[in-house]
């Protein structure tokens, strides 16, 4: 039996602005996955009572208001406040997950945060420029772990240590990828070899202790 296609994951995202008369409207924005990038495929616009206020006010929409929404600028700006209200969720997701010991298995993870919400989390942050405000959110004791999970794996003969890393800490595979490059170039794991995954050898353990914590 062939299985169904995957429902693409749309996003939903939202900004207030006022328009010439000081008349607030709400424009909520739909982002799905195309072709490597997030792009808006739906546009809904109705009144509300104030920037803060995102409750229904009900006024006619002219034609006249339409024209003067700047939609890329707002658009950019939904974006961006979402970004930042992912990074923020993920970070404390992360502390949470660190703090209780790793306890939080990868279900718990994925139904609390899901790997949708992590890959637009960081793809939000790429096309909008860069991070999103502040440090990052995966801090030594993350890396410390991704260091001790794929070092697990290659001991055992692991041919793809890197997708232990994306199991044991329910991050996409360009993530998990990622902090296996920064644990190499902290010293928590031994330079890469080619394509293949590498981790210490008996004979280097020693001088890896000296690496940066």
């Amino acid at each position: 039996m062939r299985s169904r296609p995957r429902k693409p994951f749309v996003s939903q995202i939202a900004r207030p602005w006022p328009d010439d008369d000081g008349q607030w409207w709400l424009v909520e924005f739909e982002l799905t996955a195309l072709d490597g990038r997030r792009e808006c495929v739906g546009v809904t616009i109705h009144p509300v009572r104030s920037e803060s206020d995102w409750r229904e006010d009900r006024r006619p929409l002219r034609a006249t208001t339409m024209r003067q929404l700047p939609f890329d600028t707002v658009l950019t700006q939904a974006r961006r406040k979402h970004a930042e209200r992912l990074h923020l969720a993920t970070t404390f997701l992360a502390a949470g997950r660190l703090a209780a010991g790793g306890e939080w298995g990868d279900d718990t993870m994925r139904m609390i945060l899901g790997p949708e919400l992590q890959e637009t989390a960081e793809s939000e942050a790429r096309e909008l420029g860069g991070k999103t405000p502040g440090r990052s959110k995966y801090g030594p004791g993350d890396l410390s772990r991704v260091a001790g999970v794929y070092q697990a794996a290659f001991q055992e003969g692991d041919r793809a240590p890197s997708k232990r890393v994306q199991e044991a800490l329910g991050v996409t595979p360009d993530v998990a990828r990622k902090l296996v490059s920064r644990c190499r170039k902290k010293g928590l794991l031994p330079p890469a070899a080619g394509t293949k995954g590498r981790g210490w050898l008996e004979s280097e353990r020693e001088t890896s202790d000296e690496g940066e914590p």
